[in-house]
């Protein structure tokens, strides 16, 4: 699945009740010629994101450099296309939980 939203159910967890979307994307630097895939997790009530994985590949598709080892949380950045993208994320959440209101 390339996006999902979930809730935190666990009420021992630091994030109990908190939104959460992950996500796939895709990013491309045409000066290196090479492009990265990251599998990210929004936390979109406490405007936070981090990376679950990652793995960077060169023009030709060989992997360069791959990490599965999950990151700290980042916060937004007001401004940024993390926030753009964080936005985006909202409504994606505010879609799957709550279609009707859509309708």
């Amino acid at each position: 699945q390339t996006i999902k939203a979930s809730k935190d159910t666990n009420r021992y967890s630091s994030t109990y009740g908190c939104r959460f979307v992950q996500s796939w994307e895709l990013h491309y630097y045409a000066d290196e010629n090479t492009h990265y895939i990251a599998n990210v997790e929004h936390n979109l009530d406490r405007r936070l994101r981090r990376t679950l994985s990652l793995t960077k590949y060169d023009d030709s598709g060989n992997v360069i450099y791959s990490d599965d080892d999950k990151s700290r949380y980042h916060s937004i950045i007001p401004g940024s296309w993390g926030e753009a993208v964080f936005v985006y994320m909202e409504v994606f959440y505010d879609l799957e939980t709550n279609p009707q209101r859509y309708n």
